[in-house]
């Protein structure tokens, strides 16, 4: 949550109030240009933490910008959890593993590869994906398969060092371009 200081508010009314609507646009304007770093910061820390490729995490982030008659803009992730494949593992291809071969390793936080007991690469539909037999059985007598995942990119946002640095840049980035938005809003009216 980014709260924005009154007192920025009051001084941009301070400056604006004579102008109609003036206030409202200046703000929505700051804060838009506000989310939309703390977007990019977001990206940035999420995979400087895990190792996640950056297009994933930029196709689950999303943004609601701010209105002159709804002053709230709104940084979101939503995503299921990731499956385990999106992530760097060895051995990579179907048909590796079993009894006496090497275990599959995966890395979700850098520097931190771990093994994953059981684990294998199977082909399931058009994609290999990271699976364990589950013990049960499928109605054609096969083992059943359940695939692996990890955290969802929303988990990844929430850790508080990462919260933290896009909360902080949110906040350095309006109180920087308030003060040229209200300088624009000016300068217009004129």
């Amino acid at each position: 949550m980014i709260d924005v200081d009154a007192s920025a508010v009051d001084g941009a009314r301070r400056y604006l109030g004579a102008i109609p609507g003036a206030t409202e646009r200046a703000m929505a304007r700051a804060l838009n240009e506000a989310v939309r770093r703390a977007r990019d910061e977001a990206l940035e820390r999420i995979v400087a933490r895990y190792e996640v490729k950056g297009a994933d995490v930029r196709a689950r982030l999303s943004t609601q910008l701010a209105r002159p008659s709804s002053l709230s803009a709104t940084l979101r992730a939503k995503s299921p959890s990731l499956p385990l494949h999106y992530f760097p593992h060895t051995p990579s291809s179907p048909g590796t593993g079993g009894p006496g071969a090497p275990g599959l390793t995966a890395t979700v936080k850098r520097g931190e590869t771990r093994p994953v007991p059981g684990a294998f690469v199977a082909r399931l539909g058009s994609k290999a994906r990271i699976a364990m037999r589950t013990g049960a059985k499928t109605a054609t007598g096969k083992d059943a398969l359940r695939v692996l995942y990890t955290i969802p990119i929303a988990e990844m946002l929430g850790v508080e060092d990462v919260r933290a640095a896009v909360e902080r840049r949110a906040v350095e980035v309006l109180e920087d371009i308030l003060p040229q938005e209200i300088t624009r809003e000016l300068e217009a009216a004129q």
